[in-house]
């Protein structure tokens, strides 16, 4: 009986110290895998030492010895300003590639404000031209004249000395609205008005004194 009651004790023992022995093996299990090579968890990274990713290698840029840009047509590339940004260029070590992306984004602001420019301008000059025109109206129409029978007089001088080549540079320039200009053709027409002017092509060959042709072209000039 007595072995009995001792064996049972063992036994109890046994059963008693199982569950620490479970524990114990349970946690070495871990720390086994570890050592295998496992990856580590989200957790369990050491702080301060993100993953390390491999460098990225960026491709060689070629920078040109000379830029040449293309611009869109209807423009004209400013060599003078390539050049002087060059340098620059090279400098930043921008490539040709580069350099045409810059001018393609560059070209259209460029080409509105020249539009813009240019737009301003025609009407800016168009705008001095009509007043030129109104004053000029108002001034032949003093004193009771008629500004179109003033006008028919410089016409006259026109038609007579310049023809269709002066009267398209007065409607270009505007200035066939000047005032100065148009009372000095009315004066011409009028001065002119009375006088004949003979025929250069009956007159003596032999007769080129300078008399001779100032009297030819004012022969009311006095003697």
């Amino acid at each position: 009986m007595p072995e009995a009651e001792e064996n049972k004790g063992a036994t109890a023992a046994e059963t008693q110290a199982s569950p620490a022995e479970s524990v114990a093996s349970a946690t070495e299990k871990p720390a086994e895998s570890t050592a295998q090579g496992e990856e580590q968890t989200l957790l369990g990274k050491e702080e301060g030492k993100p993953e390390e990713k491999p460098a990225e290698v960026k491709p060689e840029v070629v920078v040109p010895e000379k830029y040449d840009l293309k611009v869109p047509e209807g423009m004209t590339l400013d060599q003078a300003m390539l050049d002087k940004i060059s340098p620059v260029f090279k400098e930043l070590k921008i490539s040709q590639e580069g350099a045409q992306r810059l001018a393609d984004v560059y070209a259209p602001y460029i080409k509105e404000m020249v539009e813009q420019s240019r737009t301003t301008a025609v009407g800016e000059f168009n705008k001095m031209v009509g007043d030129w025109k109104a004053e000029t109206t108002k001034e032949l129409s003093k004193d009771g004249a008629k500004s179109e029978q003033e006008l028919a007089h410089a016409a006259k001088f026109i038609d007579k000395f310049g023809g269709p080549e002066l009267r398209q540079v007065l409607n270009e320039t505007g200035l066939g609205n000047h005032i100065a200009l148009v009372k000095a053709f009315i004066k011409a027409g009028k001065a002119i008005a009375n006088d004949s002017f003979p025929d250069s092509t009956k007159r003596d060959v032999k007769d080129d004194s300078e008399e001779a042709k100032a009297k030819r072209m004012f022969p009311s000039m006095p003697k």
